[in-house]
């Protein structure tokens, strides 16, 4: 199978929602053969986790709202003195 095939043999499986797993390994094979350092940069990112320091993907980026419930201390510790 070459490059071309490959490729398309994995956007069929993206189509098919076939599982990640075995998305991902070719993905592997595509990105070695294509011997980009961009490409497996991001590959590395996606599959490993990007670093503290390395600024994410906006797709990578999702707003999340925060709900807390606070109590403030009134002044009651539970003792008695």
């Amino acid at each position: 199978m070459d490059t071309k095939q490959l490729i398309e043999s994995l956007i069929k499986d993206l189509y098919e929602n076939k599982p990640l797993s075995e998305v991902f390994l070719k993905l592997q094979v595509v990105v070695y053969l294509l011997k980009s350092e961009q490409l497996t940069k991001w590959f590395n990112d996606e599959n490993n986790g990007y670093g503290n320091d390395e600024i994410l993907p906006q797709y990578r980026i999702l707003p999340v709202l925060y709900y807390a419930q606070v109590e403030q201390n009134r002044g009651f510790s539970g003792f008695n003195v």
